[in-house]
């Protein structure tokens, strides 16, 4: 397991059937997150250093001059193999926030715009144009990407549209404007958007929607009769060719709690299974079984009919 904590990155391990930490490579001279991810070989991680003009009294760098470089690390031992700089263009470049990878192309959110790097030369294969003026906001996807690959479309969410880019050249394809979120989206907590075949499924707070990943048509809404009275507590989640996500009923005085399932291709619900627990987080299915956190405690719910 590889963790990034801001300045460093540390691999963890079971040694002794013990939970341990195995190596720590400290970026203390580089400013904000590394975000790591893994190549074939490798651990590819990206340590966003800056330029040390004046700010705060020299006491921390600016982070409005980035220099973005990109590291190979070997996975067992923390060993630095080759290091990039990364020339992204200066007049929006900015402290990127994650980034995935997809073969040998690492796809890094820089804020405003999104560049594809080689990522065994570290060259720039593409960067795409600004998005959104920097005044828009952007949402803090620090610790769950918000590049999106569906196909050989990237989806990309800026303020409050998500928008598409063709993944081999950067080109601006469409962009879609999202439901209603809840407050935990915009901080990296919940991840709402998830791909199915050709469908872009995203759950707002009151309605999910179903849009097509190679055009941005919407091809569904799914709210309930009077949607301000009903929230859909979870992020959705695929199983079995069907969205299951949590939802949650109000009333005056109580409240009811659901699952709901819901068939990707029409947006039509299918079932309701009432339970006694709010499903929220990030709930995960294994093998049949749905867990997710209830309150402190973790509770294992099985999908079998």
């Amino acid at each position: 397991m590889i963790l990034s904590g801001g300045r460093s990155v540390t691999a963890f391990g079971i040694q002794n059937a013990l939970f341990s930490s195995m190596w720590t490579r400290d970026f203390s001279n580089d400013y904000g997150a590394v975000a790591p991810v893994m190549g074939r070989n490798t651990l590819l991680t990206v340590a966003f250093s800056t330029e040390w003009l004046p700010y705060n009294q020299f006491k921390n760098p600016n982070p409005s001059f980035a220099n973005v470089k990109l590291l190979s690390i070997k996975p067992d031992d923390g060993t630095v193999l080759q290091t990039f700089d990364i020339p992204l263009r200066e007049e929006y470049r900015s402290p990127p926030y994650s980034n995935i990878q997809i073969g040998d192309v690492l796809y890094l959110d820089c804020g405003w715009h999104v560049a594809a790097i080689n990522s065994t030369s570290g060259a720039v294969i593409w960067e795409s144009q600004p998005l959104a003026r920097k005044n828009e906001l952007k949402p803090l996807f620090m610790y769950s990407s918000s590049i999106i690959p569906a196909g050989d479309t990237l989806l990309y969410c800026l303020d409050t549209k998500m928008v598409a880019l063709d993944r081999i050249t950067g080109e601006f394809l469409w962009e879609y404007v999202l439901p209603e979120m809840p407050d935990e989206y915009y901080v990296g907590s919940e991840m709402r958007i998830v791909i199915l075949d050709h469908i872009v499924i995203i759950a707002g707070l009151h309605e999910i929607h179903g849009v097509h990943a190679q055009s941005g048509e919407k091809m569904w809404v799914y709210s309930a009769p009077d949607p301000k009275l009903t929230i859909f507590s979870s992020p959705p989640i695929l199983y079995a060719h069907t969205i299951l996500i949590g939802r949650c009923d109000l009333d005056v005085d109580s409240a009811r709690y659901a699952i709901s399932g819901i068939t990707p291709s029409t947006g039509t619900e299918v079932y309701r299974e009432y339970i006694d627990f709010r499903l929220s987080g990030n709930p995960v299915i294994a093998e049949n079984m749905l867990y997710c956190w209830n309150d402190d405690s973790l509770l294992q719910v099985s999908l079998y009919s």
